[in-house]
């Protein structure tokens, strides 16, 4: 899989999840902070394997990115 297998409103919606530049700390948002159609494309990179479901602290949930979907990144913007 590479990021142009994803359509465009998938890789927005990682853009979203990297804080926009794909940083380690920030790889993810919790799941208020995304509108019902993030939520929707999230659960789709669920299946894929691109994002996960996390416990976070003071009981949050978050969506967060996977290392899969994080190497998917570097070797996209790399090429």
């Amino acid at each position: 899989m590479t990021l142009d297998d994803l359509t465009r409103s998938q890789r927005r919606l990682l853009a979203r999840l990297g804080g926009g530049g794909f940083a380690e700390d920030a790889i993810g948002r919790e799941i208020g902070d995304l509108t019902d159609a993030e939520l929707i494309e999230a659960h789709g990179l669920i299946v894929i394997g691109l994002v996960e479901i996390v416990e976070g602290w003071r009981g949050t949930t978050w969506f967060m990115m996977t290392g899969y979907c994080l190497r998917i990144i570097e070797e996209g913007l790399t090429e």
